[in-house]
C-alpha cells in the first residue's frame, strides 16, 4: 500500500511537516505496477519538513523528492519525462503544473493513487 501523511503546519518554525508535496511520502514496490522501477521496498520523497522562510535551495527541482526519488532507479533529469509523459519535459520542466504535486503518481500517461 501507500503512506498517507498527515499535514501539521508549525507557525513558529514557518514549516510544513508531513505533507506529500513537500515529500513526506512512500511507494511501496509490492503494490506497484511498476516493480521493475524500485531498488528498494519502498520509494521514497526526501524534504519532509521545508521551511517557508527557507532559502532557495528548499524550492529547486529535486528538493521533495530527490532525482531520483530514493528507491528509484538511476536516472537523470532528462530521463524523467520519458515515463512522466506529460508531467515534465526532457529539460526537468514541469509542463502541467495539475499533474505535480496533485497526490498522485503520473506514469506513462496514467495517473495512479499514492
Amino acid at each position: 500500500g501507500a503512506y498517507v501523511p498527515n499535514p501539521v503546519f508549525r507557525t513558529d518554525s514557518l514549516s510544513c511537516a508531513n505533507t506529500f508535496c513537500h515529500g513526506n511520502w512512500m511507494l511501496d514496490k509490492s503494490a506497484s505496477m511498476f516493480p521493475y522501477v524500485y531498488t528498494d521496498s519502498v520509494i521514497t520523497g526526501n524534504n519532509r519538513s521545508p521551511v517557508w522562510t527557507g532559502n532557495s535551495s528548499q524550492i529547486q527541482c529535486g528538493s521533495c523528492h530527490g532525482l531520483p526519488p530514493a528507491g528509484h532507479i538511476a536516472a537523470t533529469i532528462d530521463h524523467c519525462a520519458r515515463c512522466h509523459t506529460g508531467v515534465v519535459d526532457a529539460s526537468g520542466n514541469i509542463i502541467d503544473s495539475t499533474a505535480h504535486i496533485n497526490g498522485k503518481v503520473d506514469v506513462f500517461g496514467l495517473e495512479y493513487s499514492f
